[in-house]
C-alpha cells in the first residue's frame, strides 16, 4: 500500500515536470491507476479488518470455567509482597 502510494507521488511529480501534453497525459493516467489502486488496497483491508472483528465478536463464545481447585488444607493469602499459598499443617 505504501509501495503504491510512493509510485503515485513520484508520478504525480513527473505529471508536473512534463515537457509535452503525451509525457504529461502518460503520467497522469499512471498517477491516477496508482492513487486509484492504493486507495482500492485500502478498502479491502479495511472491509477485512471489521469482518475479523465483527467474527471476533459474535463467535467468539464464553470461555471455558477453569477447574482449578485448591485441597482444603491449602488456601490463598495476599501479602504486601503479593499473594502466597498457605498450608495449614497438622500434628
Amino acid at each position: 500500500m505504501v509501495g503504491t502510494y510512493m509510485m503515485g507521488s513520484q508520478a504525480a511529480s513527473d505529471y508536473s515536470a512534463a515537457k509535452t501534453s503525451s509525457a504529461a497525459v502518460e503520467a497522469y493516467n499512471r498517477a491516477y491507476g496508482l492513487y486509484l489502486a492504493n486507495q482500492t488496497f485500502y478498502v479491502i483491508f479495511g472491509f477485512a479488518y471489521i469482518y475479523n472483528l465483527a467474527d471476533a465478536a459474535l463467535n467468539a463464545g464464553a470461555p471455558a470455567q477453569a477447574q482449578l481447585r485448591l485441597p482444603a488444607d491449602i488456601q490463598i493469602a495476599l501479602a504486601p509482597e503479593g499473594p502466597r499459598l498457605i498450608k495449614e499443617w497438622t500434628w
